[in-house]
């Protein structure tokens, strides 16, 4: 049975290769690169000491004469994957094993179609987390008026009880697509861009924390997700890719983290964009554990909160406001860790 098996996978593969020569090589070479980062990876190697206390640093500046300028920041998190579906479920092996078995099963299908896509690298949203998505979606639209940060997610101007905002995503498949799907009635009525950034990618050695997409390219949307249709509030078909081709800014998309980088290298460089922004608000669609060492970098050292150990609900809003000052290498940015505010579902 092993044996038959074996051929059988082999076989496909061999076809796979013959049909789909180009988009087989292309994806060898990511699932190789994602063995190269599972070994040797340094994007979890920094303390906090590596840079100094955010309240203490920051104070000093103010003491010097700096001006403190704020900004607002809402985090998205995106909602549950493939991968999230296939590992972060029961353990007990008469439920992982089968899971396991489809997944690979289904890797195994997208190679012979010649997809550029995977169940694993780059994991895409599963129907759990499309649903996630277009529930918050629901939410934003039907709490507009309700408070600062809806009007915000809606669109709306100073004038409307909102601000000026723009969108950023990670450009990994799965935040992109929580983006699309969360803040689809705000874009198709803004028509604004999408920015993809690459400093947002989550913090792991794992494989679906790889890009699929190369770099300065659409993202194509999942096999998947293309199969499992949602709705909008007029029960019409939420369309990810028409927003993935029109609506996503990928000239600032370099392609993926650096294997010699770290996280930390990161949320640093996420700092730096905000500080040149003119918006008051950043809206960002990202991951958990790149999140959650926002918080422990950030948060006066001293202070703890939950959002250093707890994760973001999937599908879920929390929004605070960052104060910096300073400039170059000696600027400083520092949590109001009182502003931190649950918008929708919150950390578990």
């Amino acid at each position: 049975m092993f044996i038959t098996i074996l051929y059988f996978t082999i076989g496909f593969f061999l076809l796979a290769v013959l049909v789909h020569f180009k988009t087989t090589v292309y994806k060898l070479k990511l699932y190789l690169q994602s063995f190269a980062y599972l070994f040797f990876s340094k994007d979890y190697k920094w303390k906090n000491t590596d840079i100094g206390d955010p309240e203490t640093d920051l104070n000093k500046l103010i003491e010097e004469g700096n001006k403190v300028e704020k900004k607002t920041i809402i985090f998205i998190r995106h909602g549950e994957s493939l991968w999230n579906e296939t590992f972060n479920r029961s353990k007990n092996p008469i439920y992982f094993f089968p899971r396991l078995g489809k997944a690979v099963l289904y890797d195994i299908y997208l190679f012979v179609i010649g997809r550029r896509d995977s169940w694993f690298y780059d994991s895409p949203l599963n129907s759990v987390g499309l649903h996630q998505a277009n529930e918050l979606r629901a939410e934003i639209e039907k709490s507009e008026g309700k408070s600062y940060y809806y009007n915000i997610l809606n669109g709306l101007t100073e004038e409307d009880g909102g601000g000026s905002s723009v969108i950023i995503s990670s450009n990994l498949r799965r935040c992109l697509s929580t983006a699309s799907v969360a803040l689809y009635d705000r874009v198709n009525r803004t028509d604004e861009k999408i920015i993809v950034q690459p400093f947002l990618q989550e913090i792991s050695r794992n494989a679906d924390t790889l890009s699929i997409t190369p770099p300065k390219k659409s993202p194509i949307v999942s096999n998947f997700e293309q199969h499992h249709k949602i709705l909008d509030s007029n029960k019409k078909p939420i369309n990810i890719q028409k927003i993935c081709n029109k609506n996503m800014d990928v000239s600032q998309n370099t392609g993926n983290k650096e294997i010699s980088g770290t996280g930390l290298q990161r949320l640093q460089r996420f700092n730096e964009f905000i500080s040149t922004r003119d918006e008051d608000v950043i809206i960002v669609s990202g991951h958990s554990l790149w999140f959650r060492s926002y918080f422990r970098v950030f948060i006066p050292h001293d202070i703890k909160h939950k959002g250093q150990t707890a994760k973001i609900h999937n599908g879920g809003a929390v929004a605070f406001e960052l104060q910096y000052a300073g400039e170059g290498d000696n600027k400083v940015f520092k949590i109001d860790v009182d502003s931190i505010t649950p918008v929708f579902k919150g950390f578990k």
